[in-house]
């Protein structure tokens, strides 16, 4: 992770300058004097100068290249670029950081099937000139910023950050669909949700000297698709995106509850996407939830003697209700109808005293705020006689306003532009005490409940009259495929914020709802893990995901 000096692309082949991969940013170079870097997408597009003496960075014409680089033929300090991170400034230096190496994964847009990529190795090219480092009189040793880049770096090579030049990853199907029928391009940076790009505070200066393919949001989270067989003549995909907010992020140990501001820890939204095609005709269907902690001022900080303390609230009622306010208008304006709000907390014991709050708190809005749903349910309690019981009881409480809150459907037929035929009108949120083990179970089962019904709505779009045998017969592999992924989903999303797998993963189906069994399997065994590899790296890494994140 130590920062790359321009001398460091002189051990790069001599190779001519070629127009970039279709999965990449283009090329970039480096003079012989090392004086900038210069990434070029293709010969005859505007490139990005990134000049090391000023840390200036600007867009300069394809006529500058000859004199910035030298001539094709000179050009030996050279890599491959699949995307910027951006630029990040550390005690010591400042530093350009790029992917270098991207593994590819399918994803579904709202047309059809294109191509993703998650972050598999990046570089760290050094802004400073050879010798020289910003001076900090308040920094206390180079080895600080040493180990903050090596966090980074390991944080960004973990296998949880993806992106895509033909897709706007940080979007819903449903955004995206509305911004393509509009003049806006959706692939736009400025068309990027923030609260999904990572990168978006590095990316600042870029974004200011211009626009250009370098401009590259990173999601942090899961991406999941699978390409199931042809069943009874109609080929099905599955997708799962889930896209963690940078906003008031953190782990398990640091953050909990809402901000001032209104985000919430552990804010993830999944999106879930179904495809059917019929021959050259195919139907999709988007189903976008939402996880995220008890919007209260709480927390819960364990010792080496005290493994699991109560929570405890940091605020009152009526000092909460302003933060409460703008989480509401926060949900309001990203999905556009009322949001539900569905609490898993336990009535009874220690999380009771969180659940009454919230109840205390939403209750006590006044007709100016922003309408909600509430629904509180105890799934620990109803999982008692039976964990399949509890959840198909909780599920069909959930139904109609399931129902209300929709789901997104789109078709496309040859020669045809997109068609869409539903819109997803609010979004159901979940949560418990750390939104994982309960909000996933119960996420995914909503999720895997609405795929049912979607699926009849698509066949019968296609097919018509033999849309119910068509769709009992297509129902078994995907509904199995799409239970892997949110499994798979879960272990990811709970490994990032808590540094073990969710317990429905970790103990298997039988147990997923014997609480006792969770704390017994997770005390002695994913405490020291979290404590000694999870929790004191965050406390180092903090910074830089401060300044890179916007945490």
């Amino acid at each position: 992770a130590k920062a790359i000096s321009a001398a460091h692309l002189a051990s790069q082949p001599l190779e001519a300058a070629r127009p970039a991969a279709p999965s990449s940013v283009g090329r970039l170079y480096a003079p012989a004097n090392g004086s900038c870097y210069v990434i070029v997408s293709s010969p005859r597009a505007a490139v990005l100068v990134v000049e090391r003496t000023r840390c200036a960075i600007r867009v300069a014409p394809p006529s500058e290249l000859d004199a910035l680089i030298g001539p094709p033929g000179a050009r030996a300090r050279q890599c491959a670029v699949l995307a910027v991170v951006g630029v990040l400034s550390y005690r010591d230096e400042r530093s350009l950081v790029i992917v270098t190496e991207a593994a590819e994964r399918p994803v579904l847009g709202p047309t059809g099937i294109t191509t993703a990529y998650v972050v598999v190795k990046v570089g760290f090219l050094s802004l400073c000139p050879d010798g020289a480092h910003v001076a900090d009189p308040a920094a206390s040793e180079p080895a600080d910023a040493t180990k903050q880049r090596l966090q980074l770096k390991a944080l960004l090579e973990e296998g949880d950050f993806f992106f895509s030049h033909t897709l706007p990853l940080t979007l819903s199907l449903q955004r995206q669909a509305s911004l393509g029928g509009s003049t806006s391009d959706p692939l736009a940076y400025f068309n990027a949700d923030p609260t999904f790009t990572w990168n978006r505070v590095a990316l600042s200066p870029l974004a200011a000297a211009g626009p250009g393919p370098w401009l590259t949001p990173l999601v942090h989270g899961a991406l999941q698709c699978e390409q199931l067989g042809q069943v009874s003549g109609v080929a099905m995909t599955a997708c799962l995106v889930s896209r963690r907010s940078c906003d008031h992020a953190g782990t398990r140990l640091w953050a909990r509850g809402v901000d001032d501001a209104g985000y919430t820890a552990n804010a993830v939204e999944t999106e879930q996407v179904v495809r059917v095609q019929v021959a050259d005709r195919h139907a999709t269907a988007a189903l976008v939830l939402l996880r995220g902690s008890a919007p209260l001022f709480w927390e819960q900080r364990g010792s080496a003697v005290k493994v699991n303390p109560k929570p405890k609230l940091m605020r009152s009622v009526a000092l909460t209700t302003p933060a409460i306010r703008r989480h509401l208008s926060l949900l309001h304006a990203a999905y556009h109808g009322t949001p539900v709000l569905v609490s898993l907390l336990e009535h009874k014991g220690d999380e009771a005293i969180l659940a009454s709050a919230l109840s205390a708190a939403l209750a006590s809005l006044g007709p100016d705020s922003p309408p909600v749903k509430f629904v509180p349910l105890d799934l620990k309690a109803a999982c008692r006689a039976g964990r399949d019981q509890g959840v198909r009881a909780a599920v069909g409480h959930l139904a109609h306003y399931a129902a209300a809150v929709g789901h997104w459907t789109g078709r496309l037929g040859p020669g045809e532009s997109l068609s869409v035929s539903r819109r997803q009108a609010g979004v159901i949120r979940v949560s418990c005490l750390d939104c994982l083990s309960r909000t996933h179970l119960m996420l995914t089962a909503l999720a895997l409940h609405g795929a049912a019904g979607q699926m009849y709505e698509l066949f019968e779009s296609l097919v018509g009259g033999a849309a119910e045998a068509v769709a009992r017969a297509c129902e078994p592999p995907l509904l199995a495929a799409l239970q892997r992924m949110w499994a798979e989903a879960g272990d990811a999303i709970s490994m990032q914020y808590a540094g073990a797998p969710h317990a429905s993963s970790a103990l298997g189906s039988s147990a997923a709802c014997s609480f006792l069994g969770v704390a017994r399997f997770f005390s002695p065994r994913a405490f020291p893990f979290a404590g000694a590899r999870f929790c004191l790296d965050w406390c180092c890494a903090r910074g830089c995901l401060c300044v890179w994140g916007g945490v």
